[in-house]
């Protein structure tokens, strides 16, 4: 009886081993027929599902989350952007901007009341728009000639600093057809004359602007259109910017920071490191220093960027992470 017992637990005991190793080799079989299966191919009309997110920009209370989303307009061969509102316990989403062409660059007021964005006005051209949520229609904030390529919004939340290139002078008579102009220290392919970018501020309430600099002076940049920004104290009485001399290309190497102070137009010469590139001011919290990123050589393309912080007060700079390499 024992014996039996013995014989007929073994063979269980097989039973159950074989059973396990057939799940086994069925999986493996399964998992190699995925891996050797013929892969989904995409179609166009796939295509009409692909989606671009940008520019994502969290609230002041962090409850909320402010996204472009881009989607391609296959029928008119263009692409279109939205302003979307994501709550971020929940996922729930919200479109802001239903309309609008050209929508990008959302930015939060320091309050958190309001939504400024860039979208193309009814001079085609991109301008601010405020989204104040106790509302809920967007405000077109300016009314530019030329095309607005940034934006920061004052500590106050009643204004924006922006920047923008005034209109070339309109000519008449016969001067209209004359095209000539001075190249300059500039790119030989330019195919018109350098125009200086200022500052402006604008009331996000009455939208008076008021322009802050002037003359031949264009706020810096690397390139021929990425602007380097700029950046309000926490006291909102002063923008720290990188000052170039000039517009031409050329002028690049003499680039400045710059502090102005917005109430009398007053400019204090911060850095000036000749052949440095002095780029993106940042106010500290507290006010107190100027963090800023050059590059640690005489030759901006081959050698490395740091970033440095400064007293607005005046000392010497210090640079951070020196130590991380």
């Amino acid at each position: 009886m024992n014996i039996c017992l013995s014989i007929s637990g073994f063979y269980h005991r097989k039973l159950l081993f074989l059973s396990y190793l057939g799940r086994i080799v069925l999986g493996l079989l399964f998992s190699i027929n995925l891996a050797f299966a013929a892969p989904e191919k995409i179609t166009l009309q796939d295509l009409d599902e692909i989606i671009g997110l940008s520019d994502p920009q969290l609230s002041p209370n962090g409850k909320q989350i402010a996204v472009i989303v881009t989607r391609i307009i296959y029928e008119e061969n263009r692409t279109e952007n939205q302003l979307l509102l994501i709550d971020v316990k929940s996922g729930k989403q919200q479109v802001l901007t239903n309309s609008r062409h050209y929508v990008h660059s959302p930015r939060w007021s320091p309050d958190g009341k309001s939504l400024a964005f860039l979208a193309a006005g009814k001079n085609h051209l991109p301008q601010i728009f405020r989204l104040p949520f106790s509302v809920g229609e967007a405000v077109q904030v300016t009314h530019s000639l030329t095309a607005i390529s940034g934006f920061v919004w004052r500590p106050n939340s009643r204004d924006i600093a922006y920047i923008t290139p005034d209109a070339a002078i309109k000519k008449d008579g016969v001067e209209a057809f004359n095209k000539s102009f001075e190249v300059g220290d500039n790119d030989y392919l330019r195919t018109s004359a350098a125009l200086s970018t200022y500052l402006w501020l604008a009331s996000v309430e009455t939208s008076e602007t008021r322009k802050l600099t002037q003359g031949e002076e264009t706020i810096g940049r690397l390139g021929l259109f990425y602007y380097e920004g700029f950046s309000w104290s926490p006291d909102g009485e002063q923008i720290a910017y990188i000052s170039q001399p000039k517009p031409h290309d050329g002028q690049a190497s003499n680039k400045v920071i710059k502090i102005l102070n917005v109430k009398d137009g007053s400019k204090q010469l911060f850095a000036s490191t000749p052949s440095l590139y002095e780029t993106n001011p940042k106010y500290s919290p507290d006010g107190r220093y100027l963090a800023y990123s050059r590059n640690l050589g005489p030759e901006p393309i081959i050698t490395s960027y740091a970033t440095f912080i400064k007293p607005i007060a005046g000392g010497d700079e210090r640079q951070l992470g020196a130590k991380i390499d």
